[in-house]
Order: structure tokens, then sequence, then C-alpha cells
């Protein structure tokens, strides 16, 4: 899997994206981070996301530097 910037509330985010770049939306939520690198990862609705024009850079976890959190604890 991996990450890309989006806006969210006035702030830049990474949400956890297909290798197309869309987000992965999994029980009408996406997992989200505030800091590269962050571990702690919070979910929202993906209405509230806005793309950034022109960020088609998509980061894996590994350059992400994240550790991937499993779907069973988003409940």
């Amino acid at each position: 899997m991996a990450w890309k910037r989006f806006v969210f509330k006035d702030q830049t985010v990474f949400v956890r994206v297909l290798a197309s770049g869309k987000p992965i939306v999994h029980r009408g939520r996406i997992e989200m981070r505030y800091r590269l690198g962050a571990s702690k990862s919070y979910r929202a609705t993906p209405d509230n996301l806005i793309e950034i024009p022109d960020d088609t850079e998509i980061l894996s976890d590994d350059a992400f530097s994240g550790t991937p959190t499993p779907w069973r604890l988003f409940r």
C-alpha cells in the first residue's frame, strides 16, 4: 500500500491510497496521518479530503517509514 498528500480541514495530511492514488475507503472511513513517518493514524470521512493539484507523488510504506495499521484495529 502507499500514501499520498491531501488537504484535510486546512492541514496537509498523508492518506493511505491505492497504486492509482485513490484513497482506500473502509467502512466509510479513510486512514490518515498528520506527519511523514508518524505511527499514529486517524480515521476520517473521505468527504473532507481535498486532492492537492499537481501533486502526483505516491510514497510507499518503506518511504513513508510509518508502521502499517491493520484494518482490524479500525473499529
